[in-house]
């Protein structure tokens, strides 16, 4: 998969475990118990996360990576506009 077809949730998690070195994605992997394969290919973009592991992502980025961001980007925008709305 090239870089354009990447989910928001794929540039804002590997940006998340590069802000620091002690975040590896087997750190990460153990932390979510799933493989490291599996982290691998989340971030890569060849597979989307279960709506399990992105609701752990979502828990241990604390918030960085929202289960929202595995989305494509327009029902991503379609969930966020309905958010705002019920803010309103």
């Amino acid at each position: 998969m090239n870089d354009k077809n990447l989910t928001r949730g794929c540039v804002l998690l590997r940006a998340w475990l590069a802000e620091s070195p002690s975040r590896t994605q087997a750190s990460l992997a153990e932390d979510l118990e799933i493989s490291a394969a599996a982290v691998s290919n989340i971030i890569t973009g060849r597979n989307g996360p279960s709506r399990e592991v992105a609701a752990l992502l979502q828990a241990r980025t604390r918030d960085a990576v929202r289960a929202v961001d595995w989305l494509d980007a327009t029902t991503g925008a379609r969930v966020e506009r309905m958010a705002r709305l019920m803010e309103a």
